[in-house]
């Protein structure tokens, strides 16, 4: 599948979390979303306006979010995988953040920056850097986790989420409006 076809399938299936997609569907859209977001960076620098700010990034961000999820969710479905592998990486993905945030913030606010050696010293700071430790680390091994998980090989074959996503059996039927057939009988057959 090519970078146009995958953005193509993906987005004409907006929400459709059933069925079955290629690694190479789910990658070429990932890296779509990284080249549209580096695309929309560059241009609030030049334009010199917050993406934060504008609402932009916000809307992108939704609009995309859904198609993501659904493309996600697919491609587990081709490792026959469940869905609910995707809602745990996000699960742990937050727990992690949440607990990384927590330690950034609580070494920088726990007594000010100035007494930053002292809360060392005191046993006040090393807990919120046990903190953010963990947290990033847990952060790294989800995001380890979701690129192991996305890039796993599809089943042989069909599943129980449907048949392989590139085999030719996958691949919708040609259409009414194609050229005539010849019949084993002679003639022209109408196309069926």
């Amino acid at each position: 599948m090519t970078f146009g076809e995958s953005i193509r399938s993906v987005l004409s299936q907006y929400v459709t979390f059933s069925g079955r997609a290629s690694r190479s569907e789910f990658w070429w859209f990932f890296l779509f979303l990284v080249l549209l977001d580096v695309v929309l960076r560059v241009l609030a620098a030049v334009l010199q306006f917050s993406l934060r700010y504008s609402g932009i990034g916000l809307l992108v961000f939704l609009a995309l979010l859904l198609p993501y999820l659904a493309v996600s969710v697919r491609r587990l479905h081709d490792s026959e995988r469940s869905g609910g592998w995707l809602a745990g990486l996000v699960l742990a993905y937050l727990g992690a953040l949440l607990l990384l945030l927590v330690g950034l913030v609580g070494a920088s606010v726990e007594g000010g920056p100035g007494d930053l050696a002292d809360n060392f010293h005191n046993g006040d700071f090393v807990g919120f850097a046990v903190a953010v430790v963990l947290g990033g680390a847990a952060l790294l091994g989800t995001i380890v986790m979701w690129a192991v998980q996305m890039s796993r090989r599809s089943t042989t074959g069909p599943n129980r989420y449907g048949p392989h996503p590139l085999l030719p059996s996958a691949l919708p039927a040609p259409s009414p409006q194609g050229p005539a057939t010849r019949s084993p009988w002679g003639g022209s057959d109408p196309p069926h």
